[in-house]
């Protein structure tokens, strides 16, 4: 691919996004996606990658989950598609999709979370 040429890739491998894409969802750089992920969904992505050698005294930890299910493509609920699973859903969530918002210079996210920061 030349540099006008785009890919979109939908993974939940946060380990395949790491070694072809250089920029994510988010839309930032791939290296701020994993140093300082904004979007609820993004980090909980993160916390559920399994790390080699991470164990608890008492034994295996178990790795981290993101509650519920993913919506159906054909009956996505108003408001952001995460809203149902997210930890941090305010009423606005499921209501409407908030803006693209940028939260650093290069950095920017869909969260209403966001949105109240910059009102």
């Amino acid at each position: 691919m030349n540099g006008g040429d785009h890919l979109l890739m939908i993974t939940h491998d946060l380990g395949v996004i790491a070694e072809i894409a250089r920029r994510v969802v988010e839309e930032a750089s791939t290296l701020a996606i994993f140093e300082s992920p904004k979007h609820p969904y993004t980090r909980g992505l993160l916390r559920s990658i399994p790390k080699l050698g991470d164990r608890s005294r008492v034994g295996r930890q178990r790795l981290a989950e993101i509650e519920g299910l993913v919506p159906s493509l054909y009956d996505l609920p108003a408001g952001c598609p995460f809203a149902p699973r997210c930890p941090e859903v305010m009423a606005v969530c499921g209501e409407n999709m908030p803006e693209l918002i940028a939260v650093e210079s290069e950095h920017r996210v869909r969260c209403w979370l966001y949105e109240a920061e910059n009102a």
